[in-house]
């Protein structure tokens, strides 16, 4: 079983409580600050599950730090494995940062949950598939 770290999961967890707490949602603020302190490392399945109900988010966290995920790089026909380093949360919007573990970076900060399904994937077996959509697509 994998373990990630709760220091970036209780730096996106605080900055997502001080942008509600400025919203003048002060009651949610205390809530998710109240259970920053009660965070610990966990495994990374149940810290994501932690997370999307902790701060409500519009949608539920689809990785997490230590993850790998493939992007279909289609301006260059590659494919690129990267690890999650992060996960950002700011005024609902998620994003993830990455290091490149093979191929070549399209964007050095990383993605974001949009990015999910169009050019980011899970698996290499989605990415690559895009790839292949794509490349029949270009030759018609």
């Amino acid at each position: 079983m994998r373990y990630i770290d709760a220091e970036i999961a209780e730096k996106s967890l605080r900055q997502y409580a001080d942008q509600k707490h400025a919203n003048g949602e002060i009651e949610l603020a205390n809530g998710i600050l109240k259970a920053v302190c009660k965070l610990k490392t966990l495994p990374a399945a149940e810290l994501k599950a932690r997370l999307s109900k902790a701060v409500e988010l519009p949608c539920k966290l689809l990785c997490a730090p230590g993850d790998l995920v493939f992007e279909a790089n289609i301006n260059r026909n590659i494919m690129s494995v990267y690890e999650v380093t992060e996960i950002a949360i700011q005024q609902g919007f998620v994003s993830y940062r990455w290091k490149i573990v093979d191929g070549i970076y399209s964007r050095l900060t990383g993605f974001s949950d949009l990015d999910f399904g169009k050019t980011v994937f899970l698996t290499e077996a989605e990415a690559q598939a895009k790839l292949e959509e794509m490349k029949g697509g270009a030759e018609c």
